[in-house]
Formats: structure tokens, C-alpha cells, sequence
């Protein structure tokens, strides 16, 4: 099942997929967009009282945390994804802006219960485990790849194939790659990357 996490930062919400779910002020921004949520929650210190009840008209139902807690609204947000069975969870709104939540956003993606996606105008992340994968070029110019712990790889169809290399998480040589074709093909034979791509 498919839903789309949106977050407060300024998204294209016009990428939105399946359900979604509205975080503080994210949620704001679907109801102003008049998209209509099947969850918002948050702590809501981002928005004013006017703005949450304009977001009760747009949403099953809302959730309100205390704003003193051990996670973050975005963590707090695929957590109820993962609990109401979401597997495919797309973020919008959770890249730029403070650096340590971009961190915190990030390292979520090391999460193996779900496929979690990171999105925005110019930049597509997410982790594989081992596999074969296909990786549509779309309108992305980079790819990127970083091993989240020891993984040995094989890459075809891009400027820089790699045929069996062992990578560890110190690795960024991996950085830049570019899709020479419509796909590139991955096999992860061990381990686990972050995949990136991006433009300028």
C-alpha cells in the first residue's frame, strides 16, 4: 500500500501518491491546496489556531502530539505509516531546510520495513538491500550511490560501471555517476546503498 508523507518544507504536491498523510505544517499546506488528507498530525507549533482548523475540514482524522517528544513529527508520521501497513511511503517537503533534520530524515531511510522515499524538485533518495534493480534515468542527470555498510556492487549502463566492487561507508568515490541509457542496472550482491539522483 502506498501513501505520501508531506512535510512543511515547499514541495511539488502534484507528485503526491496514494494516501496521504499531512505533518504539522505540511498539512496546512494540503488543506490551502484543498487535498484532502487521510491522516495530519504533528505537534502543530509550525501553524496557527485559524490554520489548524482550516486542517481538520481536510483530513479523516488529526492526530496532535505533545511538542515535547523523543521523535520528530517526520518520524512520528512514518511510524503511523508503517502501524496502518504502508509500504511504499513517499516524503515530500523533508529535504533543504535545517540541516540536522535533513540528517535525521535520511537516516530514517535505513528503515527495512518499508520502501521510504525522499523527493523533491531535484533530488530522488532511497536505500536498496541486495538485488537486481533497474534505475529509470527520468529526468535525473546524477546517481549517486553510498554504502550504508560493507556491500559489494555491480553497475551497468552509466558512464562509470563498477563490475564486483566491495564498498564500505567511507566510500564517495561513487558520487556523480550518470545514466548513459533509460535504465541503469544494479546488482547489490551484499549490503545496503543510498541511492541519490539528482540535478543541478
Amino acid at each position: 500500500m502506498k501513501c505520501t508523507v508531506v512535510l512543511g518544507l515547499d514541495c511539488d504536491l502534484s507528485m503526491c501518491e496514494g494516501d496521504i498523510i499531512g505533518v504539522d505544517k505540511g498539512a496546512y499546506r494540503c488543506a490551502k491546496a484543498q487535498i484532502r488528507m487521510k491522516s495530519a498530525l504533528g505537534d502543530f507549533d509550525s501553524i496557527s489556531l485559524q490554520q489548524k482548523e482550516i486542517v481538520k475540514q481536510y483530513t479523516q482524522e488529526m492526530i496532535v502530539y505533545n511538542p515535547i517528544k523523543d521523535d520528530t513529527d517526520c518520524v512520528a508520521a512514518i511510524n503511523w505509516a508503517l502501524s496502518n501497513s504502508y509500504d511504499e511511503i513517499l516524503v515530500l517537503g523533508g529535504l533543504g531546510g535545517r540541516q540536522d533534520h535533513n540528517y535525521a530524515n535520511l537516516r530514517l531511510l535505513k528503515n527495512t520495513k518499508a520502501t521510504i522515499v525522499f523527493k523533491d524538485q531535484k533530488n530522488k533518495i532511497f536505500c536498496l538491500g541486495p538485488g537486481r534493480y533497474e534505475i529509470s534515468k527520468e529526468e535525473y542527470k546524477y546517481l549517486s550511490l553510498f554504502a550504508q555498510e560493507d556491500s559489494c556492487i555491480t553497475i551497468r549502463n552509466v558512464a562509470y560501471p563498477l563490475f564486483d566492487r566491495c564498498l564500505n561507508d567511507s566510500d564517495i568515490y561513487t558520487v556523480s555517476n550518470e545514466i548513459s541509457e533509460d535504465k541503469a542496472v544494479l546488482t547489490i550482491k551484499y549490503g545496503r546503498l543510498m541511492v541519490m539522483q539528482c540535478n543541478d
